[in-house]
């Protein structure tokens, strides 16, 4: 139990992919993880949450068609999501103990399914989001 994040779990940890449709059949397939939510956003890149098995997803996000490749070193690991019941709470105590906002709360719609998110970085340059599930 976590006394500070309400409901505390990871939620998602997301991917960046140029082969959207290979991703998913490899963790799908070979991996044996379910399409939980499939979407396509705004940009028009195709985003789907994969349930690993435990509630837990993997988050497979299409880069859009102008997106630069990594260069060396670096990878397409994106942001891990922490699962809470009090996204509004837990980022403004991350932000009250100086971590950067990168981004606010705010309710969003992972295709028909209602979220509400917010971003910090952490002491490491980490993107941490808070998600809760509103669907």
């Amino acid at each position: 139990m976590n006394a500070i994040i309400p409901n505390a779990g990871i939620h998602h940890v997301a991917l960046h992919t140029r082969d959207y449709d290979a991703t998913v059949s490899f963790y799908t397939e070979v991996l044996g993880m379910a399409v939980a939510k499939a979407w396509t956003a705004g940009d028009g890149r195709r985003l789907a949450l994969l349930d690993i098995g435990d509630g837990a997803c993997l988050e497979v996000i299409g880069f859009a068609p102008d997106t630069p490749t990594p260069a060396a070193g670096q990878h397409s690991w994106m942001h891990v999501a922490l699962r809470t019941s009090d996204p509004d709470g837990v980022w403004q105590r991350a932000i009250g103990a100086g971590r950067p906002s990168i981004m606010e709360p705010k309710d969003v719609s992972l295709g028909e399914h209602p979220a509400r998110i917010a971003f910090f970085e952490g002491p490491s340059g980490e993107i941490v989001e808070l998600f809760a599930d509103r669907g």
